[in-house]
């Protein structure tokens, strides 16, 4: 696999202050982290872009919620992100959060250690 670097967000700069270039985890982290993040319809040139978990914000916590929460997940990430193989994803619900963990892998190297991404939800 060649080697990749480029800008992630959040942007940063190192000691020197020359803007600090992210590997290709970090990389792929940070697209994640901007698909679940997006409604789709926010992104004007690009308005399919996003997962779809804002439509459950209000839905009450049970096992619909937890399936749903799972399904849009490895929708989302399956569609915009095609660095990675998802391999699963973990539901916490509490009263007023929704913490969604998903373990993945690099498609390119599926032999290396698992990884996560976690990304947390405030509902209603």
């Amino acid at each position: 696999m060649p080697a990749q670097s480029g800008m992630a967000f959040p942007i940063s700069k190192d000691r020197k202050g020359y803007w600090q270039p992210r590997g290709r985890k970090q990389l792929i982290l940070a697209s994640m982290q901007m698909i679940m993040g997006t409604r789709p319809g926010e992104r004007r040139y690009l308005p399919e872009f996003g997962s779809r978990l804002e439509e459950l914000e209000l839905e009450p916590n049970d096992e619909v919620l937890e399936a749903l929460l799972k399904e849009y997940t490895v929708e989302a990430i399956t569609r915009w992100e095609n660095r990675v193989r998802v391999l699963s994803v973990q539901i916490v619900l509490a009263e007023h959060t929704a913490r969604i963990t998903t373990f993945w892998v690099d498609a390119e190297d599926p032999k290396q250690s698992e990884n996560t991404f976690v990304f947390t939800i405030q509902r209603g």
